[in-house]
């Protein structure tokens, strides 16, 4: 018998002080744009109360976000339990009424994650400041060296996207990581952007560096967006030999070399194949010829397997339509 009644107080405890909290927990609400009341489910909101993510930026600027959307009428201004939803954690609250705000204003990204396009449409820099018209229309670019490896320049948002550059063979005198900004110049800052120094550099290498700088500085892309030019096919299988293809949300394949090696033809046309939406291929000469693919079979099955591919001009002119695609897929 008292067994059984010091086991009645143990589980009496249990409801009490775990499974209470999490049921209770479970009734969280968030507002939408006509502050119609959703209700969060129990996984979502373990997420909110235990993982906050404020990718990178400081909890200042998150709080000047959901006092916005606050004000606009798409994040309650309390929590289930009369906390203050303006509290500088980017939970599944905070991340749900972004996303409707995206919506709202036509955006092209509408997760609730924070990228270019949305800050600019808050007027919001992630410092928390507004961001002066003049800096916006001219903004500053700099450059910064990778251990000899290639140049990064950062975005003016330190979760926009980050682009990874690998280019051809020298052109005219002037090696990749020098023309390759002949294109990526007209991109400005909106990208965390990475210009390899030549297409010998090790591909791995090279990124695991770049990963090691960005945790230095702070600096977390909500997506990355791999681009090969030409000879960077040689550093891009180095890469994605080590790196899940998962890891990038786009491929650009620009004009990519093939040649006659089976192993570099097998692993593009693979990828092509395995990766159809998220590899786009640019791409010269006819259907009956081999352009700067210089393997026509290898050429024909890309443009086959993808969802995307378009016939350039010439080989360096495929970079103007690919930089385009990036710019529209990427604002």
């Amino acid at each position: 018998m008292k067994t059984f009644f010091i086991s009645c107080i143990a589980i009496a405890s249990l409801t009490t002080y775990v499974l209470y909290p999490r049921i209770v927990a479970y009734y969280e609400y968030i507002g939408d744009n006509n502050m119609n009341i959703t209700m969060l489910s129990f996984d979502q909101y373990i997420l909110e109360s235990r993982n906050y993510d404020n990718q990178g930026y400081a909890e200042s600027l998150i709080r000047d976000m959901q006092s916005f959307l606050v004000k606009q009428g798409f994040l309650a201004p309390t929590l289930y339990n009369g906390n203050n939803s303006i509290d500088g954690k980017f939970g599944q609250a905070t991340t749900s009424a972004l996303s409707k705000f995206q919506v709202a204003n036509n955006l092209i990204d509408t997760k609730g994650m924070i990228n270019t396009e949305t800050m600019e449409k808050l007027g919001l820099s992630e410092k928390g400041k507004t961001i002066p018209t003049e800096e916006l229309n001219n903004p500053i670019v700099t450059k910064e060296d990778i251990e000899g490896l290639g140049n990064f320049t950062p975005s003016r948002f330190d979760s926009a996207p980050l682009v990874i550059v690998y280019g051809g063979i020298d052109v005219k005198g002037r090696s990749s990581g020098e023309y390759m900004y002949d294109y990526f110049d007209k991109t400005e800052n909106k990208y965390n952007l990475f210009v390899a120094k030549n297409h010998k550099i090790d591909g791995y290498e090279t990124y695991v560096k770049l990963q090691d700088f960005l945790k230095q500085e702070n600096i977390y892309p909500n997506r990355k967006v791999l681009y090969l030019f030409s000879g960077g096919f040689r550093p891009g299988m180095t890469l994605m030999s080590k790196v899940n293809p998962e890891e990038f949300e786009k491929i650009y394949l620009v004009d990519i070399y093939i040649g006659k090696n089976a192993s570099t033809a097998n692993f593009y046309t693979k990828l092509a194949k395995q990766y159809p939406s998220k590899v786009e291929y640019y791409y010269t000469g006819s259907q009956n010829q081999e352009g700067g693919s210089n393997n026509l079979p290898a050429k024909n099955t890309i443009i086959s397997s993808v969802f995307t591919s378009k016939r350039g001009n010439n080989h360096m002119s495929t970079n103007e339509d690919a930089v385009a695609s990036l710019l529209t897929t990427f604002r």
